[in-house]
């Protein structure tokens, strides 16, 4: 993925905001970020340098070193704090977070994961939110509002735990505590792929099928036709690339659903949206659609009714769906949900009517999506999210 130029910040002021201050000792030296108003102060130990800045701050650990996470500002008089049974919520209660980056060089991808105890979950859903902030430029902050689900016990601001990858690929962790590790993750696994001929076949083997009539093949099937070439097709789906958890049901992606070996013949196997990059024309027929279908969920949940007394349900049903979006084929339309629970970041559920119609319910899992634009945004935005889940299990 090609990165920015690594263009150096104008050298920071006296008394700049977000200014990084540092004292001139022997011995070790402390470098202080002023996040210039804001609520935490994070002190990072450097090394024996005399310079303003070391060797090891020109490295990327040094780098990393220099970024922090921290909730937002506390806010009062909330109208959410009417939930409460005392009507007020204790402690520290924010709707944003902030990353700071105090190093020379501006930091990527960067996302930051906040304990929400009293978010509304979803089924399966663990009480994290992961915030994705993104880039985030050299001796400069950001600071991405998160609605009012965030609330701290006691009453000040306190550090988070963010995750980035600076300038030379490589990926950081710093937790709550503090303490910053390098993150062994590739994230480019699904997009710098050399597939061999036996992978290339097996993809289209089990598209095939699909696209011709929106059904997945039967695991049986697929390997039939490798068995009378003297091929192993469980070993060659074993050995395409996943990114995240190799076990099934567990926090990861790749161009096919996990499944347990040995596979069972009377299973369906079936491809994800990121093989739409290498199938010959999946991307057509399934990549391009199902953004579309995407970003008009993403639009019904936005535009959702607000009431003081409930919560809404907001529901696509396949008959809105083509009347939002007539240059959607029907076979499309009626394969969307199937297509839907392949995702491991989308979480919906309901049914298929009598009449061969569909309905399901859009849940704010769709939200994370709502700055993809094209099939390789929507990729990247999945294997961010599933590294983020699978590097932090709970």
């Amino acid at each position: 993925m090609k990165r920015p130029s690594k263009k150096q910040p104008a050298k920071p002021q006296a008394h700049e905001p977000n200014a990084l201050h540092h004292t001139e000792a022997s011995g070790p030296r402390s470098i202080t970020i002023n996040t210039g108003g804001g609520d935490f102060l994070g002190t990072v130990q450097t090394g024996d340098h005399a310079t303003a800045v070391s060797n090891e701050i020109r490295g990327a650990r040094g780098r990393a070193e220099m970024v922090t996470a921290w909730t937002g500002p506390n806010v009062k008089d909330c109208a959410a704090q009417a939930l409460a049974e005392d009507e007020t919520w204790p402690g520290y209660h924010f709707h944003s977070v902030v990353v700071h980056n105090g190093g020379p060089q501006p930091i990527h991808d960067a996302v930051v994961c906040v304990p929400a105890p009293t978010a509304d979950l979803l089924p399966g859903e663990q009480p994290m939110m992961f915030v994705a902030v993104g880039l985030v430029p050299p001796g400069e902050q950001r600071e991405v509002e998160i609605g009012d689900n965030g609330q701290f016990e006691p009453q000040f601001a306190v550090p988070l735990e963010v995750r980035f990858s600076t300038t030379d690929g490589s990926w950081w962790r710093r937790d709550e505590e503090g303490q910053l590790s390098h993150q062994e993750v590739h994230s480019d696994t699904l997009f710098d792929v050399e597939f061999t001929p036996d992978q290339r076949d097996l993809l289209a083997t089990i598209a095939q099928p699909w696209l011709d009539g929106g059904e997945w093949p039967l695991w049986a099937n697929v390997q039939r036709q490798f068995d009378q070439r003297g091929m192993d097709a469980e070993a060659i789906f074993r050995s395409l690339p996943r990114v995240g958890n190799e076990a099934p049901f567990t926090a990861s992606y790749g161009f096919t659903l996990p499944m347990r070996a040995p596979i069972d013949e009377g299973h369906s196997v079936r491809l994800t949206i990121a093989a739409s990059l290498w199938v010959p024309g999946m991307r057509l027929a399934v990549g391009e659609p199902y953004l579309q279908a995407l970003r008009h969920m993403i639009d019904l949940y936005t535009n959702r009714p607000i009431h003081s007394d409930k919560v809404p349900t907001v529901i696509l049903r396949s008959s809105d769906l083509t009347a939002a979006l007539p240059s959607l084929k029907p076979w499309f339309v009626k394969v969307l949900p199937d297509l839907l629970l392949n995702e491991p970041a989308i979480v919906t559920n309901g049914a298929h009517l009598g009449d061969g119609s569909w309905e399901r319910e859009v849940t704010r899992s769709v939200w994370q999506y709502r700055h993809v634009r094209t099939v390789e945004d929507y990729i990247a935005k999945t294997i961010e999210i599933v590294t983020a889940e699978a590097a932090n299990p709970r």
